[in-house]
């Protein structure tokens, strides 16, 4: 006992609920981390929208003097789309995957609600990428 009369022994069922609390930060910080690679996949498609517009879009409207650098720039800017959209759509599939092994190992998980909404994100950045890839080789070649 302490001065002020409290019992601060440790009881197996103190124990107990302490290693329950210890877990369950644990997962919460597994599924951020998770979140936040995920999050770096998105960055980084987005990188790669912006880097497809400008070889895609904007350098050949300046090059307009030789048209076949321009069509190289289309195809480079083509390909930066289709690697964003690679790329949002492996963050997508890794946090997927990561989701169905928290369902085997741990005890908590997302909320299904929140899962959904950030998968749809996932595809939806992965379409757009698709999209930028097909608007910029119509424009170009079509």
């Amino acid at each position: 006992m302490d001065q002020n009369g409290a019992d601060h022994r440790v009881t197996p069922q103190t124990r107990n609920e302490l290693a329950q609390t210890r877990t369950s930060l644990a997962e919460d910080r597994t599924i951020l981390a998770s979140e936040r690679s995920l999050l770096a996949w998105y960055r980084t498609a987005f990188g790669a929208y912006a880097l497809s517009l400008g070889f895609g879009a904007i350098l050949p409207a300046l090059r307009k003097s030789n048209p076949t650098l321009g069509d190289l720039y289309v195809v480079v800017g083509i390909c930066f789309a289709l690697l964003g959209a690679g790329s949002a759509a492996d963050g997508f599939l890794r946090y997927r995957r990561f989701l169905r092994k928290l369902n085997v190992f741990f005890a908590s998980h997302p909320p299904a609600g929140q899962t959904a909404r950030v998968m749809a994100v996932g595809v939806a950045i992965a379409v757009l990428g698709v999209a930028t890839a097909l608007i910029i080789a119509l424009d170009r070649f079509g």
